[in-house]
Order: C-alpha cells, then structure tokens, then sequence
C-alpha cells in the first residue's frame, strides 16, 4: 500500500498507477481536483484505489495507523514550510502515524544551500537545506535509510527561485538560455524508515 502525497499533475502518479495496479496498492492523498483528473483519464489513473482528503495543515489524517508501506512526497514540502514549521511536523507526523513499522517515506524535495534557514528559502526559492528536513524527520521518529543523488544538479547554484529553471522558466525571456544551460533544480532525494 503506497500513498502519494499532494501529486499535483500526476506526472509520478502515470508511472504509480500502473506498476502498482500489478504489484499493490496506490492511494492518492490530495484534493477534489485530482479526483476530476483521475475521472477524465481512467486509462493512466483509472487504478487508483481512493483519494484521501489531504490540505494541510487542516486536514493531514492519512488513514488508520499502521496500514501503510510507503508514503511519497514530490517537491511538496517546501509548500508545507511556506504555511508554517508546524505544518510541515505535522504533515511529518502523519506520515509517521499511517506507516506500518519498517515503512518507508520517500522523498523528493528542491535543496537549498546547506544550512540556509529554511523557511526564507522557501518562501523566496521553493527551496528546503536537506539538513533541516532530515532534523524534522529525526524529529519526528524517522531514521534516515538512504540518500542518493540521482536527482542532484551541481551546474544549479541552489539560490534561484526553481520556478525560474526548467520546465517552467517563470523569469524574463532573456534569461531563458542561462536558465535552461542550468537545466532542472537541484534536488534531494531521501529515504526514511519508520523503526
């Protein structure tokens, strides 16, 4: 039983779907929104098990305790600091509660410059210092299981806004070229297991 958290578009959620309608469960935690995109696409997301109700910080319950495996977060964290620290520990706490022990938190976040205090970087960049959020994730019971840095970009110098950089190129049209020579934004990639 695998729950993506907030999965935006779906692009992760196109390549879940089908590998665990085979192997699992996949459970989508986000909004009304996503259920009418799942309704309008029922050949890629048609085997989805359920949407769970998810907005934090009002609404983070993921489900009775001990009955997931995995919980997956892609770039979202750095939305759950913008609203407050307290809102990210308790979406933390959460995820914690809804696994199983031995469960894994997947996670996937844009990185900041070591030791750069998190939530300007996230309100100014879209950015989170991996360093902080393994702390919330010591914090909150996790221990750290893996690092990789498959999606690392050393050519991203970790202080522009990632809206800015590919795919979205959000800044003056003159900039495009810099940006794209950049590419993607740096970012982190962790695995967390609940004890």
């Amino acid at each position: 039983t695998v729950i993506e958290l907030q999965p935006g578009g779906g692009w992760y959620t196109e390549i879940l779907a089908p590998v665990l309608y085979a192997h699992g469960h996949l459970l989508e935690a986000s909004d009304p929104k996503f259920a009418d995109m799942i309704k309008a696409n029922p050949a890629v997301f048609g085997h989805i098990g359920k949407i769970i109700p998810f907005d934090p910080p009002k609404q983070v319950r993921l489900g009775a305790e001990n009955s997931a495996d995995m919980v997956l977060s892609f770039r979202n964290a750095h939305d759950w600091l913008m609203d407050s620290p307290e809102t990210l520990a308790t979406v933390f706490k959460s995820v914690f509660d809804v696994l199983k022990p031995g469960g894994v938190f997947g996670f996937e976040e844009h990185r900041a410059k070591p030791f750069a205090t998190a939530t300007e970087s996230a309100m100014a960049l879209h950015r989170i210092p991996e360093d902080y959020l393994i702390a919330v994730a010591l914090k909150t019971g996790f221990r750290v299981a893996g690092v990789s840095e498959i999606n690392a970009n050393p050519k991203d110098p970790e202080d522009i806004n990632v809206h800015r950089l590919p795919p979205d190129l959000s800044g003056p049209a003159a900039e495009h070229a810099k940006m794209q020579a950049i590419g993607e934004s740096d970012r982190m990639t962790l695995r967390f297991v609940k004890p």
